[in-house]
């Protein structure tokens, strides 16, 4: 066994398996599971603990947690890692016992664990990401490459294979990510190069994508998966009409998008909810940076003014030029807008503030941020936790971090306390 003790397993979920479920945190303590039965990983009296059995042979469980809830998705993923280690380690122990070739299957590992979501197209899927990660190192003529691949089960290509295919020197040059893609059979040949069909049956509106690659993602239906090299270096993998996953900063992270929805919890009207979580995921993908506040109910006009400043808000009666001309401009509620034109809204400097009903209240307001946060974060993470005092604060990161905060009394008097409720890396 080249993995020999506890450090080892450890470290080796903290920097393959943690980084891809967003928020999740390895806790110190092994927790002893005699009366469960063996399996790779199981709950753990609530929704928000697993436990991770490293070895078929070890009642003991890593315990991994997070506030937001891990679902059905986030326990079969933990499920494949596992076995994917597994089957990793009883090969080797089976030859060689070597630890240079144990170290290079285990940085593929999550890669490996990724594809394996694919069932027949996983041989495909694991050959043209490996090469797009090799591609998001290079450049073309000192440009980022974009490269989209769009795997059919249901075809078999007569052309070239998908590995030849991308030896030529024309490779980083056809397709542009977004609109074009390489469509390949389930054999791994070409079958032709074209756009991508429009439609799926969603509307572009309420894909579960970011917006510059909804029209893939509906194409990525019924077995089909497309895979997307961005401009930034990042590969996007699509399946079930949605984005699946993200390798972004040689990590990759898994999405569950309506957990992701539910998890926001503010407003209540799901509608609002819904587009809020698209436009973050719009802002996130465009590396904009932004910040966004829900008042609920019940919170005074002379509370919002206190945080944002009153001549921020649409309504005052002495607003700001900017403010005119903003209100002038945006005259819907924030769930009748555009997603793009919802995007652009959080990337103006500053926060974008609506109320339950969704009406928007202020956009690009600069939040004064009180002392009981002034050592925490950055300037987007504190001003989403002064936010968060009015119901719900958001801030997206340039890097394309997500956080959303609520708040509530701590357990001293006075003291605030600001709750992480949803993380996206």
């Amino acid at each position: 066994m080249l993995i020999k003790d506890d450090n080892q397993y450890r470290a080796l979920f903290e920097k393959h398996l943690v980084p891809m479920l967003s928020g999740s945190v390895l806790l110190p303590d092994l927790r002893d599971q005699r009366r469960t039965p063996s399996q790779p990983v199981a709950r753990l009296g609530n929704s928000q603990s697993l436990g991770i059995q490293a070895r078929e042979d070890d009642k003991r469980r890593f315990v991994l947690w997070r506030s937001q809830a891990f679902g059905n998705p986030e326990i079969e993923l933990v499920r494949a890692f596992v076995e994917e280690l597994r089957s990793i380690l009883n090969a080797l122990d089976n030859g060689a016992n070597d630890q240079t070739a144990l170290n290079v299957l285990l940085e593929n590992l999550p890669t490996r664990t990724v594809v394996s979501r694919f069932g027949i197209l996983r041989d495909v899927a694991d050959q043209v990401v490996r090469r797009m990660i090799l591609l998001s190192q290079r450049s073309y003529e000192g440009k980022p490459i974009t490269v989209a691949v769009a795997i059919d089960p249901s075809r078999q290509g007569d052309g070239a294979h998908v590995a030849d295919y991308f030896r030529e020197s024309f490779a980083p040059v056809l397709t542009n990510g977004t609109d074009t893609a390489l469509f390949v059979g389930a054999n791994a040949r070409v079958c032709e190069y074209g756009v991508i069909p429009a439609g799926g049956g969603v509307s572009e509106e309420d894909v579960f994508a970011p917006i510059r690659f909804a029209r893939i993602a509906n194409w990525a239906r019924d077995g089909r998966v497309a895979i997307v090299l961005n401009r930034l270096g990042e590969i996007l993998i699509f399946s079930d009409g949605c984005l699946q996953f993200a390798r972004r900063s040689a990590r990759w992270h898994f999405f569950t998008h309506e957990s992701g929805v539910v998890d926001l919890q503010r407003p209540q009207a799901e509608d609002v909810r819904r587009k809020m979580y698209l436009t973050l995921l719009d802002v996130s993908f465009a590396r904009t940076g932004g910040g966004l506040g829900v008042v609920l109910a019940g919170k005074r006009p002379e509370d919002v003014a206190a945080i944002v400043g009153e001549q921020n808000l649409f309504d005052s009666p002495s607003p700001s030029d900017k403010t005119s001309l903003l209100a002038r401009l945006v005259t819907k509620r924030f769930q009748e807008l555009p997603r793009m034109v919802r995007a652009e809204l959080l990337g103006i400097d500053g926060a974008t503030i609506i109320n339950h009903h969704g009406d928007i209240l202020a956009v690009g307001a600069i939040v004064e941020v009180s002392k009981d946060v002034a050592g925490e974060g950055g300037a987007r993470e504190k001003a989403a936790k002064v936010l968060s005092k009015l119901g719900l604060g958001v801030k997206v990161s340039q890097d394309g971090g997500i956080q959303a905060f609520v708040h509530h009394e701590g357990p001293s008097k006075g003291k605030e306390a600001f709750k992480e409720i949803l993380t996206i890396s």
